[in-house]
């Protein structure tokens, strides 16, 4: 009751903050190549307008920005921003030059979820690696952690309705095994997710939760009954919103 009465007072002002979400930043071969050549921005020109008129911008990083990282983790002399299938490369296992996360930031995206099936595409090395380009580029960020380092996966954004709290959760990491612990899983981790949704709920600075879920089925038009089921544990828990990405299609 204190979360929901924090957020009707909220909801009695005037003042209002537009949100916007965006999908899976999931670059194959030739969007690559084209983003390398003419600059990322030159995929998305045409949204960048929503993503700067937003008061926070939220997009999904589906792949690690790992300088220097082969597919078998090995570091090597990086190539620049070039797509050279060595050591940024294209589907089953992605990486991305920090070029990628430049581009992001002048579109306009203020955070990104770095928790996915493609978080430890290039292991725990590359998961590092993600968070020092992140924190280099300015970057915000949720789902992942550096090896070693405490299991805190929320980020609170300031905003002038008080501070929004993001948390970012995967359902997979494609076999891959997360040997230290870096990425937040919504099902294998979900008593943590939920306890630190309710920590978040009964904070009184607190303005606002937001769960971004990596999950589903691709392509499928309806959320599966366990995603369902845990949003309203979620929501129950505390949460303002529960946004799903890895579909690649708009469900309910």
């Amino acid at each position: 009751m204190n979360n929901l009465m924090h957020l009707l007072n909220y909801c009695s002002t005037t003042q209002r903050l537009s949100l916007t979400f965006v999908g899976d930043v999931l670059l194959h071969k030739q969007l690559q190549q084209q983003g390398y050549k003419q600059g990322f921005v030159s995929l998305w020109k045409e949204a960048v307008r929503f993503l700067q008129e937003a008061d926070i911008a939220v997009a999904n990083l589906e792949g690690p920005v790992a300088v220097g990282i082969t597919r078998s983790g090995r570091q090597v002399d990086d190539p620049g921003p070039v797509f050279d299938d060595i050591v940024y490369t294209s589907y089953p296992m992605f990486n991305y030059h920090p070029s990628l996360l430049a581009d992001l930031k002048v579109s306009g995206v203020d955070l990104v979820s770095t928790a996915n099936n493609h978080s430890l595409d290039r292991f725990s090395i590359g998961a590092d690696k993600t968070i020092e380009a992140l924190k280099s580029a300015g970057h915000a960020y949720t789902g992942t952690i550096q090896k070693g380092a405490p299991r805190q996966f929320t980020t609170v954004l300031p905003t002038k309705l008080g501070p929004f709290a993001f948390i970012s959760c995967s359902f997979s990491t494609n076999g891959i095994i997360d040997k230290h612990n870096q990425v937040l899983m919504c099902y294998d981790d979900k008593s943590e997710l939920l306890n630190e949704v309710r920590k978040l709920g009964v904070d009184p600075k607190i303005a606002c939760i937001i769960v971004l879920t990596h999950w589903g089925v691709e392509y499928q038009y309806r959320p599966a009954a366990k995603e369902v089921a845990l949003s309203n544990e979620l929501a129950a828990a505390g949460a303002t919103a529960v946004v799903g990405k890895h579909s690649y299609v708009i469900q309910p």
